[in-house]
């Protein structure tokens, strides 16, 4: 298929076990066969808001940081538990600042693994936001 990115039934079916593990609903899910998936009307992912120190789980996709009260950071899993080797799949996990006051919502790293060659990300300003994926080794800026 043209503008179709070609992948087996088991990538796929990874990329749904994935992406199914971090949803809050799955929606107008229309087809799955023999290595094509395609997405009706869309779907939704699971999002939060926390307000003091966290740490992404499997099942989160995007985590509202509220730091009215203090600055607090979210921490990311080890980039090899988000991502399967075999078929190249790393987690996406999404953090937004929602407050607008000065306190600021960080990005951690797990240990000494980076992000884009650095250990945190620091939120600053109201609705500043960063997107993450795994690369099995550390976790790349997508967005």
């Amino acid at each position: 298929m043209s503008g179709f990115n070609e992948i087996t039934t088991e990538e796929a079916a990874e990329g749904l076990r994935r992406l199914i593990g971090r949803m809050g609903v799955f929606e107008a899910l229309e087809y799955l066969t023999a290595g094509s998936i395609i997405i009706g009307t869309g779907l939704a992912l699971k999002t939060e808001t926390k307000t003091a120190a966290y740490v992404f789980t499997p099942t989160d996709f995007n985590i509202n940081g509220n730091a009215t009260a203090a600055s607090f950071s979210v921490t990311l899993p080890t980039a090899a538990s988000a991502y399967n080797a075999t078929t190249k799949i790393g987690d996406v996990f999404s953090l937004r600042k929602v407050n607008s006051n000065v306190n600021t919502v960080t990005l951690q790293a797990n240990g000494a693994e980076t992000i884009n060659g650095s250990n945190t990300q620091v939120l600053i300003f109201q609705y500043d936001e960063i997107t993450v994926q795994s690369n099995g080794v550390s976790w790349d800026i997508i967005l």
